[in-house]
């Protein structure tokens, strides 16, 4: 390899291990699937994991082991990370029979620590043995201690390691005299039904394990189908055919996709299933696991930075101060921001703290500006307002109120809510504008003001923005 390709590589070692360093410091301990977090950390350990495939015994090899170390005990990772991790130490298995004496003494240490962090132990030698079978008479004796734990997880990781093993290698495995045991340990099934059966069955049936062999880490692989499998969505794969000359610009198109920070809409969300199948709704609905087939109408999250609107002189404010509850107000906030209304108008700008009106707003206040008008200041806003352009709109029920579905908001528009309980009240209904209300077809006699006020707004948004 020439000089300078060799300095570019180390650099692009050195680089994908800080910026997964760095996202562990930042990192919440409550990320959860499909965040920001969790994709770019997808991307960066796919990338690890095709560096190790290229060159395992580079200068950074004891810091990438920790760092999977770290990674298979830390209990929150979601399976799309750990699944890499787990597949870089299993290349190091097979590239050195010293890590691999190491690997096979540290199910205590991993015990210990972690519990669970035991299955991803066993799965890593798992994939070692698979063609690899000289050491497995090593492996199985380390892992028969731990079907006698009490951790479901591990019991049943144990069982469907050793039927695979057997599924595999039983020819080897019959020749052997210390292991014509397993035989009867794998086919003994006296639980025919239950939970623990269907998480052993799934696990032997898992496509990680039956239809990707170690030796097939391409970019089609490593980058297509381990997070397909996995569940994450279609705007994360790439390399879909195994590509030609133009892999390289596709691939550092990819990656530094995450330095700028948005996400492209995604089309599928999966939840992510540690004990089943990798993405068990996908793999039902796709039993040959191509995302070309997908024609089900899946659920598709948008993207607010491709979902700018032009607002060309038409303005919504909202007027909130006569509204007490700060639930009521919470959400309120959040439906405002989501339809592009211009400002909201509080009683109280301190409301935005309340932890009720937070867990209801969504952290939209960070997004709309908020105005404060006491309710005894209403009447010289509402005044002041008409003469900025505004047209004034009380959400009640008057004599003269014009139902919601006929009315034509004016370009500039101020909506007036009322108090929960008793309205707009009158000395501010005469000086609107009109009144506008919400025909009803039941029995009760009137909306939460947040479902009123929602339906004003997105029939404004609706005439003005759609």
């Amino acid at each position: 390899m020439p000089r300078a390709s060799s300095k570019k590589i180390q650099l692009l070692w050195w680089l994908c291990i800080r910026q997964i360093l760095n996202h562990e410091r930042m990192r919440s301990r409550l990320s959860f699937g499909l965040s920001l977090g969790h994709r770019l950390k997808t991307r960066l350990v796919l990338l690890l994991l095709l560096l190790v495939k290229q060159n395992s015994n580079n200068p950074h090899k004891e810091r990438i082991i920790s760092l999977c170390i770290n990674t298979i005990l830390d209990g929150s990772q979601q399976f799309s990370i750990k699944l890499p991790v787990e597949w870089i130490l299993t290349t190091y298995c097979m590239e050195s029979e010293e890590f691999l004496e190491e690997w096979l003494q540290k199910d205590v240490y991993f015990g210990e620590k972690r519990i669970g962090s035991v299955v991803s132990w066993m799965f890593v030698l798992l994939r070692y043995l698979k063609d690899r079978p000289q050491r497995i008479y090593d492996a199985v004796f380390r892992m028969l201690r731990w079907i006698t734990v009490t951790n479901f997880s591990v019991k049943c990781a144990t069982i469907a390691v050793l039927k695979l093993l057997f599924k595999w290698h039983s020819k080897e495995m019959m020749e052997d005299p210390r292991l014509e045991f397993v035989k009867d340990l794998v086919t003994f099934n006296p639980e025919i039904g239950g939970n623990s059966q269907e998480v052993v069955n799934n696990i032997v049936k898992d496509p990680f394990f039956n239809d990707i062999n170690s030796d097939q880490l391409d970019l089609h692989v490593v980058f297509y189908q381990l997070p397909f499998l996995c569940g994450m969505p279609r705007d994360e794969l790439i390399f879909e055919i195994r590509p030609g000359p133009e892999a390289l610009k596709v691939l550092v198109d990819f990656l530094k996709e995450f330095r700028e920070g948005p996400l492209k809409e995604s089309d599928v969300f999966s939840t992510l299933v540690k004990n089943k199948f990798s993405a068990p709704e996908m793999l039902s609905m796709i039993p040959e696991m191509k995302c070309n087939d997908f024609t089900e109408d899946f659920q598709q999250k948008i993207d607010p930075n491709e979902n700018k609107f032009e607002r060309n002189g038409k303005e919504l404010v909202v007027v909130a101060s006569l509204i007490n509850k700060t639930a009521n107000l919470g959400g309120l906030c959040r439906t405002c921001e989501v339809f592009g209304v211009s400002a909201l108008v509080l009683s109280n700008e301190n409301i935005i703290s309340d932890q009720n009106f937070k867990a209801l707003s969504m952290s939209a206040e960070k997004w709309i500006p908020i105005i404060e008008v006491k309710p005894d200041e209403l009447l010289e806003f509402l005044e002041s307002s008409k003469l900025q352009g505004y047209k004034v709109v009380a959400a009640e029920q008057t004599s003269a109120s014009i139902p919601l579905h006929e009315f034509e908001f004016p370009d500039k528009t101020l909506i007036l809510l009322g108090e929960e309980k008793r309205g707009v009240p009158p000395e501010l209904i005469r000086s609107v504008d009109q009144t506008v209300e919400i025909e009803q077809f039941g029995q009760t006699r009137s909306l939460n003001v947040h479902v009123s006020a929602s339906l004003f707004i997105y029939q404004f948004a609706s005439q003005k923005y759609c």
